[in-house]
């Protein structure tokens, strides 16, 4: 299969209709989606899962829900909803996938589903979405149309839902992956992929035609035989059937095993988180000093800033006295007659001829004379004359502050900005030392009682699941005794009779179709085994220490050894467990395509989330080798501008996801292919 394109229209954060093509080239087969943080990545993903399986994942709880009610999960879009909140008003959502198969059929599957404003109660949505498959022919361009249940089942030979953890891939979910816990899904999966199923069907169906051959059988047997085959027979189904509780039995204990298991691991990573917050707390603490520290500094400059723009106004304020001042002074120092040796003599003159020695009139009755006339009783003029020289040193100085003054705003403009800056990089950091916080309302000690007591339940559930399981041992050698049994009665019968001949038959048959199971089972495992490492070898920038990839098939689990062979699947960091389940789905794609020809996409949310910077690109060059249609979605920065040449001619389409807040719309826009 191979998906052509998405179309979506109010489903979570992608409010416009819009329609994103992906690349089906058969080189160009990579389509690369990158956008921040919150901008809607992982809505496009959720998207696949809602319109294919009916399933949403809610990465606040952490879970993958069925049929998800949007009076409870948030699928509508938020700022549509908004809007219309008019009594009457109708809201639809849709998602629309078109993909091919394998023999060039076009399909087309579209899930909707409404709602309605009511002034009184609000938003009124449908509990349930509504499903539409089309088929295209492309044998004859023929359409046939699937609704309902029908189009569930016909979606569910395409896509089986066992396979959707594996083909719609979340990064938050490599640990469950990787560990291949939940051993029924994982072993659904691989059944599903490899055809192992085909074989079970057909030992179960072989099972039951003998049995229903050797009750004939009975019927011809005198009573005693008749007797012992009958009740063999009875005894047989019995244990079957309490053999089959069992069997079920187990899978619920595997399921709480793992659950206690998960949930011992999630308080242990508490506990360490614990640890960590009071650390980060305590930077967190130092942070907020400096910042009040800069804070302190920043109103220290504003306070200067404010003492220089007073200086500046008070400057302008003076600059026409002073101009007049220096004016006045070098007219008299033009007039050759400055500075005069005054007397009062010359007081008089200038008093009598109400002229000014720099040549201006002088009225009578003026301020100027009466200034001129008070100088008579001063006796000397030295001091006056020091006087006028300070003045014009200071005018000079007013000049001088004037011309300086935007050099000084400037400086303290560029002083100001760094400590805004510093102070906002400080703010950041504490902003995300708080969101890896978290909620840390329960104490330490708990987290350690609820890691104890999930340890203790895990402990006695592993007690029952080995109790179960020799009770599962012993059913199956009480099936075998009484197959034992019915063999005897059997040969006790004419054997050249149909009824036997059919019955042998059957039996040889059985016999051959569990043989071939065992060694189909045997090279699948193998293979999924050497696929796993031959990718992984091929996906892993630096293997440090980790060498060989182990499985083993009764636990279903995956082991990584060293090079001296020790385990260290346990202690392996977070970027090659990534890794290892990448390996582990392209190894589960390749066997579907080698064993069935069939050619399953992949979509990945935050593959390489992390992944260091310097394996990233090695990585995603790994998919070009790897994988089969590649949809992979990334957060902003991941890679490069330009494209490594790597990707060259793999790459076949790529896209910038931006969010209007405004309207709450997530809108992907096509990016140009660009190579380093």
């Amino acid at each position: 299969m191979k998906i052509s394109q998405i179309t979506l229209e109010n489903f979570k954060s992608y409010r416009d209709h819009q329609v994103v093509k992906f690349s089906i080239d058969q080189d160009k087969f990579i389509t690369v989606i990158e956008g921040q943080m919150g901008h809607g990545k992982s809505n496009l993903l959720n998207a696949f899962y809602w319109c294919l399986f009916d399933q949403y994942w809610d990465s606040d709880k952490h879970e993958l829900q069925t049929s998800p009610d949007p009076n409870t999960v948030f699928l509508f879009n938020k700022g549509v909803l908004k809007e219309r909140s008019s009594e009457g008003e109708h809201v639809d959502i849709l998602v629309e996938i078109e993909f091919f198969d394998d023999d060039s059929n076009k399909y087309l599957v579209k899930r909707t589903q409404s709602g309605t404003y009511k002034s009184k109660g609000g938003w009124n949505f449908q509990r349930l979405s509504q499903l539409l498959l089309d088929r295209r022919s492309s044998l004859d361009g023929t359409n046939k149309s699937f609704e309902g249940e029908l189009a569930v089942a016909e979606i569910e030979n395409l896509f089986p839902t066992s396979l959707s953890n594996y083909f719609l891939f979340r990064g938050e979910n490599r640990t469950e992956l990787v560990q291949l816990q939940g051993k029924t899904k994982f072993q659904d999966a691989l059944d599903e992929l490899s055809k192992v199923a085909v074989f079970k069907r057909s030992v179960r169906h072989l099972e039951a035609v003998r049995d229903d051959l050797r009750r004939e059988l009975a019927e011809e047997a005198d009573d005693e035989l008749k007797t012992q085959i009958q009740e063999a027979l009875s005894s047989k189904s019995d244990a079957q059937k309490v053999l089959s509780d069992f069997q079920e039995a187990l899978k619920g204990l595997e399921n709480i095993e793992l659950q206690k298991k998960e949930e011992y691991e999630k308080y242990r990573d508490l506990i360490k988180k614990n640890f960590e917050v009071l650390e980060l707390k305590n930077k967190i603490e130092k942070e907020e000093g400096e910042i009040k520290r800069l804070g302190s500094q920043l109103d220290i400059l504003h306070e200067e800033r404010r003492k220089l723009i007073t200086k500046k106004w008070g400057g302008l304020l003076l600059k026409d006295v002073t101009t007049k001042i220096n004016q006045r002074y070098q007219q008299a120092v033009n007039s050759g007659i400055y500075p005069p040796d005054i007397k009062i003599t010359l007081i008089d003159k200038i008093l009598h001829d109400l002229r000014c020695i720099c040549g201006r009139d002088i009225e009578k009755e003026s301020q100027e004379f009466e200034l001129i006339n008070r100088l008579k009783e001063v006796g000397s003029f030295d001091h006056l004359m020091g006087a006028i020289e300070a003045l014009m040193g200071d005018v000079n100085r007013v000049d001088n502050l004037l011309n300086q003054y935007p050099q000084d705003i400037k400086a303290q403009s560029e002083r100001e900005q760094s400590i805004r800056s510093e102070m906002q990089e400080r703010s950041t950091r504490i902003e995300g030392w708080k969101k890896k916080i978290g909620d840390t309302s329960e104490t330490l000690k708990e987290l350690q009682d609820k890691q104890d007591a999930a340890k203790t339940e895990q402990e006695k559930t592993t007690d029952k699941i080995k109790q179960t399981k020799n009770l599962i041992t012993e059913k199956y050698n009480e099936i075998d005794k009484l197959e034992g049994e019915l063999e005897d009665c059997q040969k006790k019968l004419e054997q050249n009779k149909l009824p036997s001949i059919k019955a042998n038959l059957a039996d040889k048959a059985l016999k051959e179709i569990r043989k071939l199971k065992r060694l189909y089972e045997k090279t699948i495992y193998e293979d999924l085994e050497k696929y796993t490492q031959e990718h992984w070898d091929i996906l892993v920038y630096d293997k440090l220490n980790y060498d060989k990839i182990k499985l083993n098939s009764e636990d279903n689990y995956f082991e990584v050894y060293d090079t001296d062979g020790n385990p260290t699947r346990s202690i392996m960091n977070t970027g090659h467990s990534i890794l290892l389940v990448l390996s582990f789905i392209s190894a589960l794609t390749r066997l579907a395509k080698e064993t069935w020809k069939e050619e399953y996409p992949l979509v990945m949310d935050a593959p390489t989330s992390e992944i260091g910077d310097s394996a990233i690109q090695s990585a995603l060059s790994g998919f070009t080798k790897v994988f089969n249609q590649v949809i992979v979605i990334l957060k902003d920065g991941s890679v490069p501008n330009e494209l490594p040449k790597s990707l060259q001619n793999k790459v076949g389409k790529r896209y910038w996801i931006e969010m209007d807040k405004n309207r709450q719309h997530s809108i992907v826009e096509p990016k140009e292919l660009v190579y380093a």
